[in-house]
């Protein structure tokens, strides 16, 4: 598959995946730094797809990927969240009204 093709398709390779893989990666080894490598698995479950919903409002809006500060966080948020961290108040805050929106 050509790069242009991924990412057509999928969110994965993007810049904006890319930075929140980054921090929630961060955060990952900090608080379990015997076994993170072990917790990683939960990321096989996500559904990479530009499809997938759960990304509209996330970094996702209107089928287009977006890359500002905001969606940066959200995405960071989302995937520390699909890792099973703990969310601060502030990331809940943030996540909730865009999965409520996703759902509705």
């Amino acid at each position: 598959m050509l790069a242009r093709e991924l990412r057509q398709e999928s969110i994965s390779s993007h810049a904006v995946v890319l930075r929140g893989l980054g921090g929630a990666g961060s955060e990952l080894i900090a608080q379990f730094p015997m076994d993170w490598k072990s917790r990683l698995s939960a990321l096989a479950a996500i559904d990479w797809s530009k499809k997938n919903t759960e990304w509209e409002n996330v970094n996702m809006v209107a089928n287009s990927v977006v890359s500002n500060r905001q969606a940066r966080a959200a995405t960071k948020t989302y995937l520390k969240e699909k890792l099973g961290l703990e969310l601060t108040d502030a990331e809940r805050r943030a996540i909730t009204p865009a999965r409520l929106e996703a759902t509705t």
